[in-house]
């Protein structure tokens, strides 16, 4: 549904620009495409920069003891996503039974 009202309103919009200023249709979906390629040239990059983020932290507390992740975990000034990354991270070593303790 939300595709659909996407479509109405660029193909309105471009209709719009058509009508009220003259530019061609060629360069109005050029400029529609161009704008398409950007939007998912950024959410890629933005992907890339969470990934990175995430195994920077995972790398950070995968050195931590089972003390100093609960400790971490339960330490409010950390952020949230540390603190759960944290809790999973000793919840998954209390399962295996693995990690430096």
């Amino acid at each position: 549904m939300s595709f659909l009202m996407l479509v109405i309103i660029v193909g309105g919009g471009a209709w719009f620009v058509h009508w009220k200023f003259g530019f061609s249709w060629g360069k109005i979906w050029g400029s529609i495409g161009v704008g398409a390629f950007m939007l998912v040239r950024w959410a890629f990059s933005q992907d890339h920069e969470h990934r990175q983020k995430i195994d920077a932290r995972f790398k950070r507390l995968s050195q931590l003891t089972n003390e100093e992740l609960k400790n971490y975990a339960n330490d409010y000034t950390n952020s949230p996503e540390e603190r759960s990354s944290a809790l999973r991270m000793l919840n998954t070593r209390r399962e295996n039974g693995t990690g430096p303790f």
